[in-house]
């Protein structure tokens, strides 16, 4: 980890992951969903406002019905990064009513810009990575489409008010950061990313039978 004015930046074989938040902005938003992406980059943010800018973090979650334990996840996170690095987050928002997978995104971003009305935040994180290359064998009977095609190239800079770090890494490069930090075994397990409707909601991931099983285990070297 390297900090350098403004910026706290790790390296990884991908290349670097950069947090930086521009001056203007003190309540800054982090989209949080109980994943790996998402817990990981939570605790790149709570690295960045013990050592970087005392900024006031916003975690916010906007749950998917086809994963219902995204906020009770999400918390948990949240506790555990304040814990391990000793920082306070702001209030956890989470939007009242589960969405339609169909409309997740929209509706991550009209909650988002609610927030911004009430200047709750002033911007936000997400915790979005690239896809695994299209020339793997990882994706089977999953389409590009089906596992929602993240490939195109992004600027992990400021993008309609929202920061996107992962933007230029994929699993494997969020994995490197977890082993950084020595998260595999702590942070980790308190994820999930599984959507197999036939596996109960804390049982373990289905590892195969769902697209971010598969991401999963193929970042990672394994699911839970």
């Amino acid at each position: 980890m390297i900090i350098s004015g403004n910026k706290l930046t790790v390296e990884t074989s991908q290349g670097p992951v950069i947090i930086t938040v521009d001056e203007k902005y003190t309540n800054v938003g982090a989209r949080i969903s109980g994943g790996a992406d998402s817990a990981i980059m939570l605790y790149l943010l709570g690295l960045y406002k013990k050592n970087v800018r005392d900024i006031t973090i916003v975690p916010i979650t906007v749950i998917n019905a086809e994963k219902p334990w995204q906020d009770i996840l999400a918390s948990k996170v949240i506790r555990f990064v304040e814990e391990d690095l000793n920082v306070q987050f702001s209030t956890h928002y989470v939007k009242p009513e589960h969405v339609d997978p169909l409309w997740y995104g929209e509706e991550q971003s009209e909650y988002n810009k609610e927030l911004r009305r009430k200047h709750i935040i002033d911007c936000y994180f997400v915790g979005i990575t690239l896809n695994p290359s299209e020339n793997l064998d990882i994706y089977g009977e999953f389409s590009i489409d089906t596992a929602r095609n993240r490939t195109e190239e992004r600027k992990p800079e400021l993008i309609y008010d929202g920061y996107i770090p992962f933007a230029n890494i994929d699993k494997r490069g969020v994995a490197e950061l977890y082993s950084h930090f020595n998260l595999m075994d702590t942070l980790f397990p308190i994820t999930r990313s599984c959507e197999n409707r036939k596996v109960p909601m804390f049982d373990p991931h289905c590892e195969t039978g769902c697209w971010w099983c598969r991401e999963r285990k193929w970042g990672f070297g394994r699911v839970d």
